[in-house]
């Protein structure tokens, strides 16, 4: 993790995956990292005297998260992961509807896409299933939790109106309309506790920058 503190050029270009004092001077720049160096070649340090968004940088260069993601998007979405409890539970479908209703409209597809990175670091793990419902309100799409046997007893709908020669359309229309809605299922988010001190970080970066954002 990048800090303030005294590198080497070999120590920081590791950080930041740069190969040289040019590269290392533009990269730097581009995150808006203050810094002096001082010597040349092998012999050349860098002192980082201040780092203005380490929530940004922490996803790049720690995380591993593209240069180009939009990071105002990601660290709503991270806040609301890892601070609201009323939030991770939810299936995607029901996050994505959460976050527009609290102004941080997102599509379900990035949603997915941070959820896939946060997995791949072992950050959070998917464990149990959420059942839910999932039907329309004059044309607006809403969800509702459900047990899992009410899950089941859906599909059972389903497949018993198959047994008797409905088509599969069909079929479908008497379990919508039985269970009022279509069943579905998602695995529930967790932390991991085992990386706690890395969500740890994480948090403490995404309130650094809502800090920041308030104060320009």
């Amino acid at each position: 993790m990048l800090e303030t503190k005294t590198y080497t050029i070999r120590e920081l270009s590791a950080i930041i995956r740069t190969n040289g004092k040019t590269a290392t001077d533009r990269k730097l720049n581009t995150y808006k990292i203050s810094y002096t160096s001082e010597g040349c070649r092998n012999n050349l340090t860098y002192i980082i005297t201040n780092i203005p968004d380490r929530f940004r940088v922490f996803c790049v260069f720690d995380l591993g998260f593209p240069p180009q993601t939009d990071f105002i998007k990601l660290r709503d979405f991270i806040f609301y992961l890892l601070g609201d409890d009323d939030f991770n539970w939810r299936p995607m479908e029901m996050m994505e509807e959460y976050l527009r209703i609290a102004g941080c409209g997102m599509s379900r597809q990035t949603i997915s896409g941070y959820i896939g990175r946060l997995e791949s670091l072992n950050l959070i793990a998917c464990t149990e299933y959420v059942y839910y419902r999932v039907y329309k309100d004059f044309g607006v799409q809403k969800h509702e939790i459900v047990t899992k046997e009410e899950y089941s007893a859906a599909w059972g709908v389903y497949w018993n109106s198959r047994e008797r020669g409905y088509s599969s359309r069909a079929a479908y229309s008497v379990m919508y309309n039985v269970f009022n809605g279509v069943p579905r299922k998602q695995r529930k988010l967790e932390e991991n506790a085992l990386e706690q001190d890395t969500l740890n970080l994480l948090s403490k970066f995404v309130a650094e920058n809502f800090i920041s954002e308030s104060g320009r």
